[in-house]
């Protein structure tokens, strides 16, 4: 993602329009269909970079969620999403950056506490990677007994 401006095709747009957060048919149809695109992480990417609406720029972090463990541009996605003003969708950034289990993460995690934003989600995103162990973004007292289960749209 070198800054350039991906060109898709109309029948790609028009599905990547489906991707509000709303959890409708639609956009489940629409994540169906997209999820066969080989580029489907850089598609979830350059939508989340062009979103005005804060639920959906949550859906494009939240189905990149999947592909975080072994896709650059799931992680770009993360790392970008920690900045945005939304909360919801911070949330969701400090989760998938968890999942992925990338230790080029916690430098930016470190900045969002020291902005004071999301600060307990940063901590437990720091604490599951540095742990390797995602399941202590939800696990927060190291239970064992809750697991981050990354299931959608199938």
């Amino acid at each position: 993602s070198c800054g350039r401006e991906m060109t898709l095709s109309s029948d790609v747009q028009a599905l990547l329009d489906n991707l509000d957060g709303s959890g409708s048919d639609s956009e489940r149809d629409a994540v169906r269909e997209l999820r066969k695109q080989s580029n489907w992480p850089e598609l979830l990417l350059a939508k989340y970079k062009r979103s005005r609406h804060w639920n959906e720029r949550v859906a494009c972090v939240f189905y990149a969620m999947r592909s975080a463990h072994d896709n650059a541009a799931a992680f770009e996605l993360g790392l970008s999403a920690l900045g945005d003003r939304s909360g919801v969708v911070r949330y969701r950034a400090t989760m998938l950056l968890a999942y992925a289990q990338n230790i080029d993460a916690v430098g930016p995690l470190k900045e969002l506490l020291d902005r004071g934003l999301s600060v307990e989600d940063a901590r437990a995103a720091i604490d599951a990677i540095e742990s390797k162990n995602h399941n202590f973004f939800v696990d927060r007292m190291h239970s064992g007994k809750i697991k981050m289960n990354i299931v959608e749209a199938r």
